[in-house]
């Protein structure tokens, strides 16, 4: 099956279609999936980093609630210390919500609009917090700020649920990301149930009572989280690849949370021996707090391991789209210059060679055959066919020429038979004895028009003499001898000339 058997323009142009089509379509392709990639790693990073903020800003007002009782338990004036800390738990859940916000995580603003809703509730408990730190010390309950310290624990939940969604899209994209979330999940588990245990034990270390079996299961339930939490986090930095920076700080993490653990159940076991506290409410908050660094640094350990790949991964899919965006604009680059250079070096010089075939084939030989762009094979063809063009012009002007001779001969031949004609009628009228004749030499050249001019000059010599010889013998017979032959004449018209003269001289003389 034969494609464009007219033009062979169309059939390369169609042939460097199909060479670069494939080519280009697979590489766009790739260049798609390369735009995909860094689309994807880079809401990745985006989530990583709503993720950390989010979490960072959880762990920060929960700790932030445990000052805020232990401020109103032993400060006098405590009222400069809960505005600092209701301004800083503003700002902190606003730059978590903002990172979140920025995101492209289904349902964020459902996500948002729940810690919204809680810290606007949680806020308008705030006035219980300064309506009891307006009270004289001795006169201040913890009972009253629990409105509010719940409050703070339902924004930590509506936190940690964006923050579960977060980490859910990071598992599904991300192999290790969904391992290094482990990490994330369990230590949170074990900084929430930790603190949750100083929560439950600050009220009944404040008063010194013996436990009651409620607590003692609640604090059985929350110790049991937390240890297994912090058995699994054991296990996780037990596997090969993880960071040794991670491994470090989970191990210090267990250290300390194991050290404040026995601590606190030294302090349990001093209750119910004596009437007041077991130990300073500021000094309580201090221990509680003392682990809280290096469990959030784990956790934000492995949130910035998070980063790292995910920066990583974003690189390389930067890397990947800026070769596959080079190598695609290099293939458009080289087919654009194909195309161009067959139509330059070949359709377009081919195209001319045939017009002017076409116009030698009339028998116009007066075209140029127009000359190649390059010195290659259609180069070599258009000076051949020049070449052709050249001699057979060259052929054509001599056939003209020769025709022209031939023309030129004819009409000299024509001239050649008038003149002979009218050379035959002056000889015969001069048979006759009229030399009055003249032939014509128009178109004559060479000896021939010298030969009919010598014709011509003798009639008229001849005639001139005739003429002027008879009008004096006829005066001479009329009688009058005034009448000489005057013209001067050579040879037997001399002769003659002179013997008329004489004859009228001696007539004259006779008379």
């Amino acid at each position: 099956m034969k494609f464009f058997p007219s033009s062979i323009q169309n059939y390369l142009v169609a042939t460097m279609a199909c060479l670069c089509v494939p080519g280009i379509g697979a590489l766009g392709y790739m260049a798609y999936q390369s735009i995909t990639d860094v689309r994807t790693n880079m809401q990745l990073a985006e989530l990583v980093q709503a993720d950390k903020a989010l979490l960072l800003a959880g762990n920060a007002i929960r700790t932030a609630r445990g000052q805020a009782q232990t401020s109103i338990q032993v400060t006098d004036d405590p009222a400069a210390a809960l505005k600092q800390i209701e301004e800083s738990n503003r700002s902190r859940i606003a730059d978590a919500i903002a990172q979140l916000d920025e995101t492209g995580l289904p349902g964020r603003k459902e996500l948002i609009a729940g810690i919204l809703q809680q810290q606007n509730l949680t806020d308008a408990r705030m006035a219980d917090l300064y309506a009891e730190a307006s009270k004289p010390k001795a006169q201040r309950s913890l009972a009253a700020t629990m409105p509010w310290y719940n409050g703070i624990g339902a924004i930590e939940g509506a936190i940690v649920k964006a923050s579960d969604e977060t980490s859910n899209a990071a598992r599904l994209a991300d192999p290790i990301l969904a391992d290094l979330q482990g990490f994330k999940s369990a230590g949170w588990d074990v900084r929430s149930n930790y603190g949750t245990q100083c929560s439950v034990l600050r009220p009944v270390f404040g008063s010194g009572k013996a436990l009651e079996a409620a607590q003692i299961r609640k604090l059985g339930e929350l110790r049991g989280i937390s240890n297994a939490a912090g058995e699994t986090l054991k296990q996780l930095a037990s596997r090969p690849g993880v960071g040794s920076e991670l491994v470090q700080k989970i191990g210090v993490m267990s250290a300390e949370v194991e050290a404040s653990n026995r601590k606190m159940d030294e302090l349990i076991g001093k209750l119910g021996q004596g009437a007041g506290p077991v130990i300073a409410a500021e000094e309580w908050t201090k221990q509680c707090n003392g682990p809280f660094t290096a469990i959030v640094s784990a956790v934000t350990q492995s949130l910035d391991d998070m980063v790292v790949r995910t920066d990583k991964k974003l690189s390389a899919a930067w890397v990947k789209l800026g070769i596959v965006g080079a190598l695609l604009a290099a293939l458009l680059a080289i087919c654009v210059m194909s195309l161009r250079g067959v139509q330059r070096r070949i359709a377009r010089p081919l195209v001319s060679l045939k017009s002017a075939l076409d116009e030698m084939q009339q028998g116009n030989f007066a075209q140029a055959i127009p000359a190649a762009p390059s010195p290659d094979e259609i180069g070599a063809l258009s000076g051949a066919l020049e070449i052709y063009r050249e001699n057979a012009l060259a052929l054509e002007q001599n056939r003209r020429d020769r025709e022209l001779a031939m023309l030129a001969d004819a009409e000299q031949a024509a001239h050649v038979q008038k003149l002979l004609g009218e050379v035959a009628t002056i000889v015969a009228d001069a048979r006759n004895g009229n030399f009055s004749g003249q032939a014509k030499v128009v178109g004559m050249e060479g000896p021939l028009k010298e030969l009919v001019e010598g014709i011509n000059e003798i009639n008229a010599v001849v005639d001139g003499a005739t003429t002027e010889f008879a009008g004096a013998l006829s005066a001479i017979a009329g009688g009058d001898l005034t009448n000489r032959v005057e013209t001067a004449y050579r040879g037997r018209f001399a002769d003659l000339k002179g013997a008329i003269n004489e004859t009228v001289d001696r007539l004259s003389d006779t008379v």
